[in-house]
């Protein structure tokens, strides 16, 4: 099973979007079947086309995706409460 996990601290969900989808591509090489995307409630008023962003990229079968108070990431990564 292949998989990816990618945070972005860019303030623009475009930028945001685009740099967590471009480092997926680069690590899985295919269409996911399945995006877990969480989402900070900040951006709440773009949700609609972040999702539709999102599809237009990665093309996922399914995604599964909340609204986020905070952020959590590998350790390697920011962890924001």
């Amino acid at each position: 099973m292949k998989w990816s996990s990618a945070l972005s601290e860019n303030p623009h969900y475009e930028g945001a979007l685009d740099e967590c989808c471009r480092k997926t591509e680069k690590e899985i090489k295919s269409t996911p079947d399945l995006s877990l995307l969480f989402v900070s409630s900040h951006y709440a008023k773009f949700y609609d086309k972040i999702l539709a962003r999102l599809h237009h990229i990665l093309k996922p079968k399914t995604v599964i995706g909340c609204s986020a108070g905070g952020a959590f990431a590998p350790a390697s990564g920011p962890i924001q409460c």
